[in-house]
């Protein structure tokens, strides 16, 4: 037994059914078919359910989403046993990052490692790291889920295109976006502590805005030019090129200390609507004002969101190579296995 192999004992092993469905914003979603291929939808209701597309290889499902203006989120695995218990695993979509896992599991390795070596003060906030990204991804897989949600009700309601409305599930989708704002937020800051430790800062450095603040101080000035402070500041950019972090910081304190999205009237109602591709009209729904007169509707909030977690993953991961330990998981054997 090798360092870092963890034996376990009473291990069981059954048999599972495994489902794959892919997420889409919009509310689209991608089922697999028993006979093969895939369906993309819904795209309709009648009194026998909701119809979907089907069916067709994967790379067309890809191919409709981007023509309909959607993009992918993630996947799901829904499993099946004999239990009583939900069990499923949501895969968020990681980007162009390289990697091979999401960088939840990679600071989790990091916090094993560093805990192996007896630096806890480092395994404290690598673990921290990877909560928080495990728990932004989860609400990321709630938003897909409420919006998958809204565009069933949409479709059995028979609404038109282009039709603004409300419900009290709208409210319900307010609160996955501010959760999910909260966890990036908790990242940044826990990001800011480790880069603010590898260049020495004192520690009450424990945020983004108190280690800006110390590197713009003589003594803090010459970490600026540290590998892990310029990822961090190049993903924040300036007031007058804001990056994704500055955006997404600039949200998160709207939401949180000056107007949640319940009392926004950017936020204040779904829109339904039709978009056409090769293979017809795809639905979708989307967080839009209430009036159209009022106030210009902008990008799917969906989608500024999705660009902000596949951000934030990517600074997750690049700072990982700033880190002392490798990203080595351990490994688990079954001593008793026959």
């Amino acid at each position: 037994m090798s360092k870092g192999d963890i034996p376990i004992s009473n291990l069981v092993m059954s048999q599972v059914q495994a489902t794959r469905v892919l997420h889409f914003t919009g509310g689209l979603i991608c089922l697999p078919l028993e006979e093969g291929g895939w369906a993309l939808g819904p795209i309709g209701a009648s009194q026998e359910g909701l119809s979907f597309l089907s069916p067709m290889p994967e790379g067309q499902v890809h191919m409709l989403a981007r023509q309909a203006g959607t993009y992918f989120v993630g996947t799901k695995v829904v499993y099946k046993d004999s239990g009583p218990e939900r069990d499923e695993c949501w895969y968020c979509h990681i980007g162009n990052t390289g990697a091979t896992e999401q960088s939840a599991d990679t600071w989790s390795a990091i916090a094993f490692r560093a805990s192996q070596a007896k630096d806890e003060s480092t395994a404290e906030l690598a673990r921290y790291m990877s909560i928080c990204m495990r728990s932004a991804s989860r609400r990321l897989c709630e938003i897909s889920d409420l919006h998958h949600e809204q565009l069933r009700w949409a479709l059995m309601r028979g609404r038109d295109s282009g039709e603004r409305f409300s419900n009290t599930a709208l409210y319900d989708l307010h609160l996955a976006i501010h959760s999910f704002l909260a966890e990036l937020s908790s990242t940044r800051d826990y990001l800011s502590i480790l880069a603010a430790r590898r260049v020495g800062a004192p520690k009450h450095v424990d945020s983004l805005r108190h280690l800006r603040n110390w590197l713009g101080t003589p003594t803090g000035s010459a970490a600026n030019a540290d590998g892990m402070i310029v990822l961090i500041l190049d993903a924040l950019g300036t007031e007058a090129r804001m990056g994704w972090l500055r955006r997404m910081t600039k949200l998160r304190n709207q939401v949180t200390h000056q107007r949640p999205m319940g009392a926004d009237p950017l936020a204040g109602a779904l829109r339904f609507q039709r978009v056409a591709t090769a293979s017809g009209l795809l639905p979708q729904i989307r967080i839009t004002p209430w009036s159209a007169e009022e106030i210009a509707e902008g990008e799917d909030p969906f989608i500024e969101i999705l660009r902000f977690w596949l951000g934030m993953e990517a600074l997750a991961h690049g700072c990982t190579k700033f880190m002392d330990y490798p990203a080595e998981h351990p490994h688990f054997f079954a001593a008793d296995l026959q």
